[in-house]
């Protein structure tokens, strides 16, 4: 029965088709990408299969999905033990999944909702909708997915009144398959989900809800491919923390020990976003152990996310993902650089700059492929007037080409390249312009061969020197020619003109060769070198070169002074720096002075500039002048100087008067430093200290008792030695004398 009903579904999609076409045709509306191959349409009744429609699960025999149902059994129902190594792929006989049932959807108002908003307000208002999680078993999908260009519609999964917390198309996901010692990854691939609606209160991915770790239900750790898969105009919302945050992306939530790597990935018209963070989702999401395993690392190629920034943020530690790598991706995001906001348990805010990471884009169409010329766009995506399309969606995408035009079309669709046209870029095929008609010219783009349906009239012209005179007839659309009554060429007649680096007030040129004769520039010799090769004095033009230090014969002229020496610029006269050789007025090398002499310049200093020292060679005393060391500043050359200091402090001494006891001194003059003894105030004639002695003088009592003498002297020292010895018993008899008294 439910066969029979399946049948009768298939039979009324393809009849509501037609009937969508054949309005097209008469309204003259083209349908749109979401639209493609409605005749394979299979609605969900909400429940799961038990088997799938044929197939043992291998790579050469996988299962086979046929139904809503199977698709519901593969990805809810399947856990490592089933899946683990198994492959599983949507049938041909299916493009469309419809997730609601048939009785409770229009299809043409499901298909034709215009953005995420629309999609959740239809949902919103949508009778007796089915929940996709409800049949969520958390058990972790291990195997191989293929969609075979398949796309999901309707999906409604949300965790709001249920206990599941990972919400995906896959809630969950293993990554990996460990056979020996060996470790596989699995791919989920060609698949797409639009006009869907996502609820979630902790992890979420629009193809991947969840890739756990071993532990959390999952058996192995690896990596899981996510290849030529789309995520368009769907609703996605989010609550939680900033640790559930972290675990919601577009595409898939990354898990602690699994790897997920994008490829041919296009993200358009989605929102996703965390209100209770009140931050938009990332594209992958981290996880709780990205921080602590290091093992985490999503790769993104060849992807395009239009709306949505291809980068996010680390719930951990506050950072754009660092793990993110990035090879062709593109965006119409605004900008690739990221103000992150800072958790309490961060110190400072961090802003990053992903723009030379991404390719940025403004616009879909031609302009949007020029941009975006490092994806492949022959083979795996398509350019459509509504943006570009992954060709896997698509049935039959050929090329269709004109003389004029040529663009890429879907058969099913309609869908064409951007503006429905494309130009040819038409290249001669070889090197030569041979201009007797048999030169090829094919597009680099389609390589459609220009069969030149529309020419010129013959008209004559004159020629040039490699271009005969004659009467030619152009083609309209490439450079194909071909001429009668030709006249001969002369070629170039060319002069080598070398490279000339100019200097600071003239601009310098590369080499070229200069034709006489039609007056244009090439870069090379070759004499019949086509006439559009010639190269114009802007491209020539190397500007303003260095500065030219001045010369003579002997070689590089210094400048200098007493001060030091210099180069100058032979052109404005400008002193030059030394090293960057540019112009620095007050420039000037010090001398190398060795000698009074520069090593460098060979300045001879001759006017010395003397300054005092603190070093002394001569100390000066009261007859001799201090000579210090005095330097000059320019050269450093020393020589003595003398400081006028010798001089007595001369004070006069007093006559001593003798005694019979002590000699007297004469009266004179002495220098206290030097204790010199001189004879007048000015210090002129010196003498000795023998020469001042006074002799003492005799007792009263004592006068003329010897040698009749009468004076008052003592003895001198000549006297005669009887004469000392009367003096001597004279004395004691004295002293005996006045003893008895």
């Amino acid at each position: 029965m439910q066969k029979i009903l399946k049948n009768c579904k298939q039979i009324f999609a393809f009849v509501m088709a037609v009937a969508v076409i054949a309005v097209s045709l008469v309204t003259g509306v083209a349908i749109d990408a979401e639209a493609c191959d409605v005749t394979k349409i299979d609605y969900w009744d909400g429940t799961a299969a038990t088997s799938f429609a044929s197939g043992s699960g291998t790579a050469e025999d996988p299962y086979i999905i046929e139904t809503a149902e199977q698709l519901a059994y593969c990805c809810l129902k399947q856990n490592p033990n089933t899946s683990s190594n198994m492959y599983y792929k949507v049938s041909d006989n299916v493009k469309t999944f419809i997730m609601q049932p048939e009785s409770i959807v229009d299809l043409d108002t499901l298909m034709s909702l215009a953005d995420p908003d629309a999609v959740k307000a239809y949902f919103d208002g949508l009778e007796g909708k089915l929940n996709w999680i409800s049949q969520f078993n958390r058990q972790s999908f291990n195997g191989n997915f293929d969609g075979n260009g398949a796309t999901v519609y309707g999906l409604y999964a949300t965790s709001e009144d249920t206990q599941a917390e990972d919400v995906g198309l896959f809630p969950q996901y293993d990554g990996g398959v460990a056979i020996g010692s060996r470790r596989y990854t699995n791919t989920c691939k060609n698949i797409a989900v639009k006009n869907s609606y996502y609820y979630s209160k902790r992890r979420l991915g629009g193809i991947v809800g969840a890739s756990y770790l071993t532990g959390y239900g999952a058996k192995f750790d690896g990596k899981v491919t996510i290849d030529s898969c789309a995520v368009v105009n769907c609703y996605m919302e989010a609550i939680g923390n900033w640790s559930f945050f972290g675990e919601q992306g577009v595409i898939a939530c990354g898990g602690a020990k699994d790897v997920i790597v994008l490829d041919n990935i296009l993200v358009k018209d989605v929102y996703a976003y965390n209100t209770e963070r009140s931050a938009n989702i990332n594209i992958v999401g981290g996880s709780s152990d990205v921080k602590k395993s290091g093992k985490y690392q999503a790769t993104v190629s060849n992807s395009i996310f239009l709306g949505t920034a291809p980068y996010g943020i680390d719930f951990y530690n506050d950072k754009v993902h660092q793990p993110y790598t990035y090879t062709n991706v593109v965006t119409d995001f605004p900008s690739g650089v990221v103000d992150l906001a800072t958790p309490t348990w961060d110190s400072e805010t961090v802003q990053l700059d992903y723009t030379d990471l991404i390719f940025s884009v403004t616009e879909n169409g031609v302009a949007f492929k020029a941009a975006a010329n490092m994806l492949d766009w022959k083979n795996t995506w398509f350019m459509t007037e509504n943006g570009p399309e992954l060709r896997v969606f698509h049935s039959n995408v050929e090329l269709v080409t004109t003389h004029t035009t040529h663009l890429w079309k879907c058969d099913c669709c309609g869908l064409e390249s951007a503006g429905g046209v494309t130009e040819h870029n038409f290249v001669l095929v070889g090197t030569e312009v041979k201009g007797d008609g048999t030169d090829v010219y094919v597009c680099s783009e389609c390589d459609y061969a220009c069969q030149h349906n529309e020419q010129t009239e013959q008209a004559y012209d004159p020629g040039d020197c490699v271009t005969p005179s004659g009467y030619y007839s152009r083609c309209k659309f490439c450079d194909w020619y071909i001429v009668t009554d030709v006249g001969g060429v002369t070629g170039h007649k060319l002069t080598y003109v070398e490279a000339d680096p100019g200097h600071c007030e003239l601009n310098g040129h590369k080499e070229y060769w200069y034709c006489e004769v039609c007056d244009k520039k090439f870069t090379s010799d070759y004499a019949m070198a086509p006439m559009n090769s010639a190269v114009s004095d802007e491209w020539l033009d190397t500007g303003l070169g260095a500065h030219i230090k001045d010369t003579d014969d002997d070689g590089v002229i210094i400048f200098y002074d007493k001060y030091g020496h210099w180069y100058r610029c032979a052109v404005n006269g400008g002193r030059l720096d030394a090293d960057s050789n540019a112009i620095a007025d007050d420039e000037v090398i010090k001398h190398k002075f060795k000698n009074s002499v520069c090593a460098d310049c060979g300045y001879k200093c001759t006017q010395h500039e003397y300054v005092q020292t603190d070093e002394i060679s001569v100390m000066h005393s009261c007859t001799t002048d201090e000579q210090t060391v005095l330097k000059c500043q320019i050269c450093g050359h020393k020589t003595v100087g003398i400081t006028k200091k010798a001089s007595h402090t001369i004070v006069k001494v007093a006559e001593a008067k003798p005694t019979d006891r002590i000699e007297g001194t004469k009266e004179h003059h002495k220098c206290e430093v030097c204790k010199e003894i001189y004879s007048d105030a000015e210090g002129k004639t010196k003498v000795t200290s023998a020469s001042l002695v006074i002799p003492k003088v005799l007792p009263e009592e004592y006068r003329n008792m010897v040698n009749g003498d009468t004076g008052n002297k003592s003895p001198s020292t000549g006297d005669n030695l009887a004469s000392v010895f009367s003096m001597a018993i004279l004395a004691g008899a004295v002293l005996v004398v006045a003893r008895k008294k």
